[in-house]
């Protein structure tokens, strides 16, 4: 509710500039002025930036509480949310965060259309250069490979008639590791019998080695 009506009270100003004010740029200023000094700073200990992105997260992915089903008045909100993105000047700030709620919208297949995904981009691409949108448009590109890949994989398995028991469903998403965010490591602890089927792999794997190192100096 805060966002929209920061919406609405920018656009109500810039209106009134443009309808009755002859565009004045000195207003333009005023506008500007103003709206920099209320999305820089915190206000009860809430933060600007952080709302910004989390509005974009909850109209761009699926399920959102927010019920926004046009995709005209998806962009309608991105354009809208650009503009005040605009007088933000701690932008770093606000692409790390969207960065990683971007990443978790496409990490859990969340999100409600990639091409809306895809417009927002484009939109901070043209206010903050190709460098600021580098690496949001490698993690697109890295799902894209890896979905090819996944396509590949599967083919090949119907090819061979080879069939994954037990309904077990196979998925692996290479990603480079400069344009995802970092997350923290956990240890993973394996159960018992899978930690000697790991060990016995590797025996196995290791004495197939020195059979083969053996055959090949031998020969």
């Amino acid at each position: 509710s805060y966002l929209k009506d920061l919406i609405t009270i920018h656009e109500k100003y810039i209106q009134i500039t443009k309808s009755n004010l002859q565009n004045n740029t000195q207003f333009h200023k005023a506008i500007k002025d103003s709206f920099m000094d209320l999305l820089n700073k915190d206000i009860a200990k809430i933060n600007n930036i952080q709302i910004l992105n989390t509005f974009c997260d909850n109209i761009l992915k699926n399920n959102s509480y927010e019920k926004i089903t046009s995709e005209n008045e998806i962009e309608n909100y991105l354009e809208k949310i650009v503009q005040l993105f605009t007088y933000v000047t701690d932008k770093d700030l606000f692409s790390e965060i969207y960065r990683n709620l971007f990443s978790k919208r496409l990490l859990s297949q969340r999100s409600s259309s990639d091409d809306m995904e895809k417009l927002m981009i484009s939109k901070l691409k043209l206010r903050c250069g190709s460098q600021f949108t580098g690496k949001m448009e490698g993690m697109l590109t890295d799902l894209s490979v890896a979905n090819d890949h996944q396509n590949l994989f599967k083919k090949s398995m119907k090819e061979r008639g080879i069939v994954l028991g037990n309904g077990v469903d196979f998925t692996v998403q290479v990603l480079t590791n400069g344009y995802w965010p970092t997350y923290k490591v956990y240890n993973l602890e394996l159960p018992t019998v899978m930690n000697h089927c790991c060990r016995v792999s590797f025996f196995l794997c290791c004495l197939l080695f020195f059979v083969i190192l053996i055959h090949f100096l031998s020969g």
